[in-house]
C-alpha cells in the first residue's frame, strides 16, 4: 500500500497554542495555533498590514513555511486554506498550513521559518508560471520557535 501524499487529518491528536507575531516591512505575521493530527499537522496563521495595499496586490498568492524540529525532522507541506480580507485601511489573511508527517512526539522544538511572502492579483498557478504578472514579494524572514509540550501534557 503506497503512502499517501497528503495528509487526510482524521484524528486530532492535540492543539497546540502559539500567539507569537512578528513584522517585516509593514506584514506581521502571528502563528495562532499548530493543531497536531496522527497524520499530519495544521498550522494557523494570521498575515496582517495596517494600511490598504493596490488592487494589483490584494490576494494572497503564496508563503513558503518551513518546518523542522530539534530532532532533525523536516517537515513538508502547502498553504490549504486562505480566507482574506481588506479595506481602506487594512489587509489580512488567514491561512493554514498542512504538513506531514505528524510531529515527532520526542521533538521539544519546532522551527518555522517564512522567508518570504507573495501578493498579486492573479491565481496562485499563474503568479508562479508568469514572471510578469502584477505582485509584490514582501521578504522576510520571519523566523519563530515554537516550545512543544511533552505529548501527554
Amino acid at each position: 500500500m503506497e503512502r499517501p501524499t497528503y495528509a487526510q487529518l482524521r484524528e486530532l491528536l492535540r492543539v497546540i497554542a502559539i500567539g507569537q507575531t512578528q513584522e517585516h516591512k509593514g506584514l506581521r505575521i502571528s502563528l495562532l495555533t499548530l493543531d497536531i493530527y496522527d497524520d499530519g499537522c495544521q498550522l494557523k496563521l494570521l498575515l496582517l498590514r495596517d494600511e490598504a495595499v493596490p488592487v494589483s496586490h490584494q490576494q494572497l498568492q503564496h508563503a513558503d513555511v518551513n518546518v523542522t524540529d530539534d530532532r532533525g525532522a523536516v517537515y513538508v507541506g502547502a498553504m490549504s486554506v486562505l480566507d482574506g480580507r481588506f479595506g481602506l485601511d487594512f489587509w489580512q489573511y488567514r491561512n493554514t498550513y498542512t504538513f506531514m508527517p505528524t510531529l515527532d512526539p520526542a521533538a521539544r522544538e519546532l522551527r518555522i521559518e517564512i522567508p518570504a511572502v507573495q501578493t498579486g492579483a492573479l491565481g496562485w498557478a499563474n503568479a508562479h508560471r508568469d514572471a510578469q504578472s502584477p505582485g509584490e514579494t514582501t521578504h522576510g524572514p520571519w523566523s519563530f520557535i515554537v516550545q512543544l509540550p511533552a505529548a501527554n501534557t
